[in-house]
C-alpha cells in the first residue's frame, strides 16, 4: 500500500534492512502463512522513522567508511533538527507534514539524496497466522494450540533481543515496537552496510554510524552512534528549476516489516525495506 506524504523536499530511497529476507509473506484473506524455518516481509499497521537531516547532492558525496567521516560538502541541506522528528505512516493516514523547517534547494541538477535518521524503526502490527505460533517474548516452548493471533509489544530493543511479539488464541492490541537495528545481518556476522538497486534505476546504500559519524565497526559502536546514513543514487536526476516549489513524496511500506523464525522456534518481527519516491511540484 502506498502512502503519500506531502513533505516538501523530503528525501530518501529504500532500505534493505534484512539482506536474508527474500520474499513477501503469503497473505490470503488477511491470514499470513507462517514462514517456517524462514523469513518474509509484510505490511505493518504502522511504520515510523525519526529524521534528523536531509540533503540533496550534485555529485556522489564521501560516504562513511572505517575511520572516515562522511563529507557532504557538495550537498545542500534541506532539513536539520537536532532532536529528530518522527514520521509515521499508518493504514488510515495518507497526508503527513513535517513540522521542522524545510528549505528549498537552489536551482540545479541533483544526482544523490542523503538522509540521516535514527536506527530505530517504529512498528505496529496485528497478525493472524495460518497455524499456531509462539512470540519471541514468550520464551522457549511449544506454541499453544490455536495461538494464531500475534501482535507487537509496546517496547523497544535490539532486533536480535527477542522481545518483539506475543501470540495468543484471541486477538490482542498491538503496541509500538521500536526495532533497533545495530547489525544489518541480524543473528549473523556483523554487517554495517546494505544496498539495493530497483527497477527504476534508483540505488540505495545504507550505513550504520558510530559516534564520530564514521562507519560502525561492530554492533556496540552502532548502538552508541544510534544513527544511519542513507544515500540514494537517482536513476533519473532530480531537477530543481525556478518553477519548482516542492515535492510530493510517496512512502511505500508494503514490505516494511520482516517476520522470521528463530532457532528456538519462536517468531520475531522487525524492520523491513521501505521506498520513497519524489514527484516535483511546479508553480
Amino acid at each position: 500500500m502506498k502512502k503519500i506524504l506531502l513533505i516538501s523536499l523530503a528525501l530518501l530511497g529504500s532500505l534493505l534492512i534484512h539482506p536474508n529476507v527474500q520474499a513477501a509473506c503469503t497473505v490470503t484473506s488477511g491470514v499470513t502463512t507462517l514462514p517456517v524455518g524462514d523469513s518474509c516481509q509484510t505490511e505493518p499497521d504502522s511504520y515510523g522513522i525519526t529524521l534528523y537531516q536531509k540533503w540533496l547532492c550534485t555529485a556522489r558525496p564521501t560516504v562513511p567508511a572505517d575511520g572516515v567521516e562522511y563529507d557532504l560538502s557538495n550537498c545542500v541541506q534541506t532539513m536539520n533538527t537536532a532532536t529528530g522528528e518522527v514520521v509515521r505512516v499508518t493504514s488510515t493516514s495518507s497526508n503527513v507534514a513535517l513540522t521542522s523547517p524545510v528549505t528549498r534547494p537552489p536551482v540545479g541538477v541533483y544526482t544523490h539524496g542523503i538522509m540521516i535518521f535514527k536506527n530505530e524503526f517504529l512498528l505496529k502490527a496485528n497478525l493472524v497466522f495460518n497455524s499456531a505460533a509462539r512470540g519471541d517474548s514468550q520464551g522457549v516452548g511449544s506454541a499453544v494450540s490455536g495461538a494464531v493471533y500475534c501482535n507487537t509489544l509496546n517496547d523497544s530493543g535490539a532486533e536480535d533481543a527477542g522481545d518483539s511479539m506475543v501470540c495468543d488464541t484471541s486477538a490482542g492490541t498491538a503496541g509500538e515496537w521500536g526495532a533497533i537495528l545495530n547489525n544489518f545481518n541480524v543473528g549473523g556476522s556483523y554487517e554495517a552496510t546494505a544496498n539495493e538497486t530497483f527497477a527504476s534505476g534508483n540505488r540505495m546504500d545504507a550505513y550504520l554510524l558510530n559516534t564520530d559519524s564514521e562507519l560502525a565497526d561492530n554492533a556496540s559502536e552502532a548502538a552508541a552512534g544510534a544513527k544511519m546514513f542513507g544515500m540514494q543514487t537517482f536513476g533519473t536526476p532530480v531537477v530543481v528549476d525556478k518553477d519548482t516549489r516542492g515535492f510530493n513524496m510517496s512512502f511505500n511500506v508494503s514490505t516494511g516489516a520482516s517476520i522470521w523464525q528463530n532457532g528456538n522456534s519462536t517468531y520475531s518481527i522487525g524492520s523491513g525495506p521501505f521506498q520513497v519516491l519524489l514527484t516535483p511540484v511546479q508553480y
